[in-house]
């Protein structure tokens, strides 16, 4: 599909003609921008709103821009606008720090790989620059508000748009098992202090500082606040300059990203990335790194692989057949369930084994599982081997029993799966586990 930047003014011809007599400055327009592709027109006002093209209250547009074309699904892209809604609710609608041209940035971004032009989300800075302009925000802000937020007539809200799906946030769709619980991704969203990770990476690469910088602003003003940096650059220099790195500091780079996956937006993007895929690059570098690669380098991978399963686009990619990043998560898992030296990691593995997992089970569920039988059989066969190991923590062998019960449950009936727990004896290593008793007899019992 084809996408276009629908621009508009909204003072219609007003800033042209008056700002430099207000502000000092000269300005053409108060732009107002949407993105428009499949006969829709996407922007933000009273939050994230649809109409068929040019028919808002602002008018025509004083100008259309080809900005690029899409392969994306429909369904794809619904989804990410449900993650958009999470930032850009109508109550977060700032004139001047949250704007209509912040959404068709970060929508443009996902869809294109590239933001708008920097003349339009620049203005409201360099209106913010004038001492006039500082100090007609307030009745700037109050004055517009009728026009940025102003409801679309529902005659002109298409069909297709008009119900969008139910999940506000673009996260995985949450469930509970009958026997083993809930089936929600274990997360690493701590956030580390940047600046030690900034001095580690001294001199750190200029992409690898935007997206640290985007780090501390979203950590400080929140994501509603924070505009989003070059995607496109930052995965580009991920896959190309991690090699580049010291090797005992590659780690800082990776849990940079690690943090940034925690970000609706962030993750979505790369969820849908056009071409080589950057997590697939970082995952790839850590596991060609063997023996050589450090701890904390093996150890932050797994973590980003996990924050990967807070997205529900992310999700949906990694069930597809074929996925790289799949079977290099349950290789991931392989190796870390094995590093004898470090239980940080062998629990962390554990509890990525579980996302995993738990995420098959759904698939299996709602009848879209994917995933070739071997995979399920190498992994399944990892989390044995640990559980007859001392994985070194509770918190570890509960995610070990958890992922073995929701690899089990619903899988072919004698198939390779029930085979490999007969020949390995999955029940003798279970019943010899001393904690999570309720738990170990529900997964007994599927065997």
């Amino acid at each position: 599909m084809d996408v276009q930047l629908y621009v508009y003014d909204l003072t219609r011809g007003m800033a042209r003609s008056m700002s430099q007599q207000f502000l000092g400055i000269q300005i053409d327009a108060v732009y107002h921008t949407a993105l428009v592709l499949g006969n829709v027109e996407y922007f933000f006002g009273a939050g994230v709103q649809t109409c068929y093209p040019g028919t808002t209250h602002h008018g025509r547009p004083m100008e259309i821009i080809p900005i690029g074309s899409t392969q994306l699904p429909l369904e794809v892209i619904l989804e990410y606008l449900e993650s958009l809604k999470e930032v850009y609710t109508p109550e977060s609608y700032d004139l001047f720090a949250h704007n209509c041209n912040n959404f068709t940035n970060d929508f443009s971004m996902f869809l294109v790989g590239k933001g708008i032009p920097d003349h339009i989300t620049s203005l409201p800075r360099r209106v913010l620059e004038t001492p006039f302009g500082q100090m007609l925000r307030p009745s700037l802000e109050a004055g517009m508000r009728s026009v940025t937020q102003a409801p679309v007539p529902p005659q002109n809200v298409p069909i297709a748009t008009s119900r969008l799906p139910t999940q506000s946030n673009g996260s995985p769709r949450t469930g509970t098992h009958p026997l083993l619980g809930s089936t929600n991704p274990t997360l690493y969203t701590k956030l580390p202090p940047l600046p030690k990770l900034r001095a580690k990476l001294d001199p750190i690469p200029a992409e690898f500082d935007t997206l640290l910088k985007f780090l501390q602003h979203r950590s400080a003003s929140g994501a509603r606040d924070t505009p989003l940096p070059d995607l496109k650059a930052i995965g580009l220099a991920y896959r190309t300059k991690i090699a580049d790195l010291p090797l005992d500091t590659r780690f800082a780079a990776v849990d940079l990203l690690r943090c940034a996956m925690i970000d609706a937006r962030f993750v979505g993007y790369f969820a849908e990335e056009q071409g080589e895929s950057t997590v697939a690059a970082v995952l790839k570098h850590t596991l060609e790194l063997e023996e050589k690669c450090p701890h904390n380098l093996r150890l932050v991978s797994v973590h980003l692989a996990s924050n990967l399963f807070g997205s529900h686009l992310y999700t949906t990619e990694l069930m597809r057949e074929g996925s790289q990043v799949r079977s290099q998560i349950v290789e991931l898992i392989g190796t870390c369930l094995l590093d004898v030296d470090h239980s940080t990691t062998r629990v962390a593995a554990a509890c990525l084994a579980y996302n995993v997992a738990a995420t098959v089970w759904k698939s299996r569920e709602a009848g879209t599982v994917a995933v070739g039988e071997g995979e399920l059989v190498e992994l399944l066969a990892s989390l044995l081997e640990a559980l007859q190991r001392n994985i070194g923590s509770e918190e570890g062998e509960k995610a070990l029993v958890l992922a073995i019960g929701y690899l089990i449950d619903g899988a072919e009936k004698d198939g390779e799966l029930e085979d490999l727990c007969a020949a390995l004896d999955a029940k003798t290593a279970l019943h010899a586990l001393e904690g999570h008793q309720k738990l170990v007899k529900a997964v007994i019992g599927m065997l």
